[in-house]
């Protein structure tokens, strides 16, 4: 009897210590948030979410580390792949707030990069697929074949990378410190 595993799908987990990134975003997101630069789209509750930002500092970082990920993903992965960060924007959820289901369409990978994390609760929550709630398979068997969901627990400097098509959300955060993200797209292309 074999066991042949057909579809897959993997993070990148990292992390990315640059204390004038840090600093760099905060101001952003001060700045944007005394101004009410908000938009809503996945965010709900009394978060804030800037809309994208064009500051080629953050955009180099995130795209270097985006690199960096990428070449180390896959040993088949085309030499000569341009790579490069698409959209880019910082999430603030306050007590309470989340971000819906959602996933990032019109994009190869994306990911969450968190500047300023809790240890309570607030995880960043991967769904396999919908139809598999039909199934109640985890419910009978044990191992990564069966589960529904995927927990990532945000810290401090924590880099997240994933397909775009991935289903995900992040739960309520329970804190009366904000949790600051950056989130962003990733486009992959040829060279030339």
């Amino acid at each position: 009897m074999n066991k042949v595993t057909i579809f897959s799908d993997s993070l990148i987990i990292s992390d990315i210590i640059n204390k004038e990134l840090t600093n760099t975003i905060i101001n952003i997101l001060e700045e944007k948030e005394t101004k009410g630069e908000g938009v809503t789209k996945s965010n709900k509750g009394n978060g804030f979410q800037t809309d994208f930002i064009n500051n080629e500092f953050i955009l180099q970082c995130i795209n270097d580390k985006v690199a960096e990920c990428l070449s180390e993903y896959s040993e088949d992965a085309k030499k000569d792949v341009r790579v490069g960060v698409a959209g880019l924007w910082i999430n603030k959820n306050y007590d309470k707030s989340y971000n819906a289901p959602h996933v990032h369409p019109g994009s190869n990978f994306s990911g969450v990069y968190y500047v300023n994390a809790s240890q309570k609760e607030g995880k960043l929550l991967f769904y396999k697929d919908t139809a598999t709630c039909f199934t109640n398979n985890e419910k009978y068997f044990k191992g990564s074949d069966f589960n529904e969901v995927y927990q990532v627990q945000p810290s401090n400097n924590l880099f997240v990378l994933f397909p775009s098509h991935l289903n995900h959300m992040v739960e309520p955060h329970h804190d009366d410190n904000p949790r600051i993200s950056v989130s962003f797209n990733v486009h992959i292309g040829d060279n030339g």
